[in-house]
């Protein structure tokens, strides 16, 4: 079992990690340490975190690792219950933290190996029925919506936003496509983000953004390091091997890049900015 210590208002809480989802956040706990020796591992079993209704967590010092959030496959075809045909793959975000009209503070912290995967899609059932499209996978590390990200002196490395495939037509031959997976570090959509003196390294998504995919937000990079972060090469809308913005508002200052890009996504831009959403 692994075990999470906060503080909401004047009352320490100690709790498990458990379940898929994480504990939920509605207060305003603040876990702090004084050197990053303190790991709070989802196990690659669940979520670490989920905060919404105006709550915020503050992270200071800490290693949150191994988070993880998978969806299901879809549902199988067969002859005797048509409600199974063309069955979607789950889509999924946040393996390592959802925030939802939340805000998130970390500093010093180092987010490692998080993880959103979508499920595949259902094969079709006839050689003419269509098969079931994979699930999206978005927030390896963290995802947000209508939330306020502000991370200062972290690292974010070696996380993953894995998009579902989609089904084959039965025996017969068809090349199968990818859904969208993007922000493998974050994913930010219609929030607010800060990063300052940060480091992003080997971080990959399926599709967009290996390391940020930002929607309709407000983000700032300062003085901040892209290593070895990409994006695949076999999605068809592989774009920004370190950043995806869409119809929002972007400044880096002082950004340094080391990236490489994957097969054929090497034609494509590692900073990739003013997307249609």
């Amino acid at each position: 079992m692994n075990w999470w210590l906060g503080q909401c208002g004047a009352h320490l809480i100690l709790g498990p990690v458990f379940g898929k989802t994480g504990p939920r956040i509605r207060c305003a706990p603040q876990l702090s340490n004084s050197t990053n020796d303190v790991v709070l591992s989802g196990r690659s079993l669940s979520r670490l975190f989920e905060a919404g209704m105006g709550g915020s967590l503050r992270l200071i010092n800490l290693v949150l690792a191994d988070g993880q959030i998978q969806g299901t496959n879809g549902r199988q075809p067969n002859l005797f219950d048509m409600s199974g045909l063309s069955g979607a793959g789950q889509s999924v975000e946040g393996g390592g933290i959802l925030l939802s009209n939340a805000t998130l503070y970390a500093d010093g912290c180092v987010f490692t190996n998080c993880t959103s995967i979508g499920g595949d899609g259902s094969e079709a059932l006839t050689l003419g029925g269509a098969s079931g499209p994979g699930g999206v996978a978005v927030g390896g590390a963290i995802s947000a919506h209508n939330s306020a990200v502000l991370l200062t002196n972290c690292v974010l490395s070696g996380n993953r936003s894995f998009a579902g495939l989609s089904g084959t037509i039965g025996i017969h031959a068809r090349q199968r496509y990818y859904a969208h997976g993007a922000g493998a570090a974050l994913s930010a959509q219609a929030s607010v983000v800060s990063v300052a003196n940060s480091t992003f390294s080997d971080n990959y998504a399926t599709s967009r953004g290996g390391v940020i995919e930002a929607v309709l937000s407000d983000a700032k990079v300062a003085d901040s390091i892209f290593a070895g972060n990409s994006v695949g090469a076999t999605a068809v809308d592989s774009q920004g091997g370190a950043i995806a913005m869409s119809d929002g508002q972007m400044i880096i200052r002082t950004a340094h890049s080391t990236e490489t890009a994957q097969g054929a996504a090497a034609e494509r831009s590692l900073f990739l900015l003013g997307l249609p959403a």
